[in-house]
């Protein structure tokens, strides 16, 4: 039988916080889709803040309401605590903790918030559930998540198609959903949610850094481990890929447009 309280496998690794452009994000770039809905005094939980970036800008808008960052890695809790406070942003915190099995009583939020998170959670409506029970009536729930297929560059990259299909399908295995966003709206609703909006946007990611943090994340040892054993790639054909990746940062031709959705709805 399933273990419900097993942890969510993050495919992408806490080593390299750079890694996805973490650190790029920002409540403007990624979360303005949310930012009309929020107001002063409101309470938000933000589901696997990772970096906080995105949460120090909902923290400026809720302000003086408090924000609270449930983030299942060690690294990350460490990472926004200190942009926080070097931000001087105070009413915000950050700590380690199961979004899963949070430690809140029924009806303590007034938003839910969490990007790109759900993609990684074997069962989501789980996650979903658990947002629902600490909304209060009436709250709002906003995610959002990528869909890999839907993301855009040119045919001869390799950071794209068959060349990364290996890492897919890794991600997989470990219980993740590369194109989450495609289910995300009919989850959120079968989660109890109504008045449901839905969105999306493209952003355009740097190769160069794309090509920086790549050929690391896929040759982690664990990683390289795991997609041998299975049968997803030889060493040899991960090794090639990385050097691939490594040299297309050069290429004048490179691009690449990460694609991102949302869902919005509301507690009944």
């Amino acid at each position: 039988m399933t273990n419900e309280r097993k942890a969510p496998v993050y495919t992408h690794g806490y080593k390299n916080p750079a890694f996805a452009g973490l650190n790029e994000r920002s409540a403007q770039s990624h979360a303005n889709w949310l930012l009309p809905h929020l107001k002063p005094g409101m309470r938000v939980l933000d589901a696997g803040p990772g970096p906080g970036t995105i949460t120090l800008g909902i923290a400026e808008a809720v302000a003086p309401g408090k924000v609270t960052g449930v983030e299942i890695g060690q690294p990350y809790v460490e990472l926004a605590n200190s942009a926080a406070l070097e931000a001087g942003i105070a009413n915000v915190e950050f700590l380690q903790g199961d979004a899963l099995h949070l430690d809140y009583d029924d009806s303590t939020f007034d938003v839910v918030f969490s990007f790109a998170v759900l993609e990684h959670i074997p069962n989501p409506i789980q996650a979903l559930k658990e947002w629902h029970r600490v909304l209060k009536s009436g709250g709002i729930i906003a995610v959002g998540s990528s869909a890999v297929s839907w993301h855009a560059y040119p045919p001869q990259s390799p950071l794209g198609g068959e060349g990364l299909d290996f890492y897919m399908k890794v991600w997989e295995q470990n219980g993740g959903h590369p194109d989450m966003a495609k289910t995300q709206p009919q989850l959120v609703r079968q989660a109890g949610f109504s008045d449901i909006e839905i969105g999306g946007f493209y952003v355009s990611s740097d190769p160069a850094q794309q090509a920086a943090t790549w050929p690391d994340r896929i040759r982690e040892p664990d990683f390289v481990r795991q997609a041998v054993d299975s049968g997803f790639a030889t060493a040899e054909k991960i090794e090639t890929i990385a050097q691939d990746i490594e040299a297309w940062a050069d290429n004048p031709d490179a691009w690449y447009l990460l694609a991102w959705f949302w869902a919005l709805g509301r507690k009944p």
